[in-house]
């Protein structure tokens, strides 16, 4: 069975991140940062083509992602 993703319709949604981050100086020209961040898509809805006829199922997804951010920064 073949799965097709069909979207007919247009919706807006609300999307919204936050972070937190700590830096620390290693000298006067070095630093290494450290930090986090959650972004929230909202919810996708959509239809998936189950055969290949007319019969579809409606599918639902929560989006979201969580990232660990690493940095180095050189001061001239």
């Amino acid at each position: 069975m073949l799965a097709e993703l069909h979207g007919d319709e247009s919706t807006n949604v609300f999307v919204w991140n936050i972070g937190v981050g700590v830096c620390y100086a290693v000298n006067d020209n070095l630093a290494l940062d450290l930090g986090y961040r959650y972004t929230d898509y909202a919810t996708a809805r959509g239809k998936i083509m189950a055969d290949q006829v007319t019969n579809f199922l409606q599918t639902r997804a929560d989006l979201s992602s969580q990232e660990v951010l690493i940095g180095v920064r050189y001061t001239f």
